[in-house]
């Protein structure tokens, strides 16, 4: 595992936490916010990131992780 990457323990709401994050994150269950650009796989109803953990998403989080891959991918044309 990168020596850089680290998970983060807080006490505060994923809201409160993702208005203080830049447009990289996004919430993708009711426990969990990742940086878009560490998302490596994507399988049914989880995403895997580059140090390997697979991830749950929430289905009301679902369609919101979709488009904004879709929009990564896009602007990297």
């Amino acid at each position: 595992m990168d020596k850089n990457l680290k998970k983060v323990t807080i006490a505060f709401n994923t809201k409160t936490v993702l208005s203080f994050l830049n447009e990289d994150f996004i919430r993708i269950h009711k426990s969990y916010i990742v940086n878009i650009n560490f998302i490596v796989k994507f399988r049914g109803n989880q995403i895997q990131t580059i140090n390997g953990e697979w991830i749950d998403i929430s289905i009301s989080y679902r369609a919101e992780l979709m488009e904004r891959l879709n929009i990564v991918t896009n602007s990297a044309r």
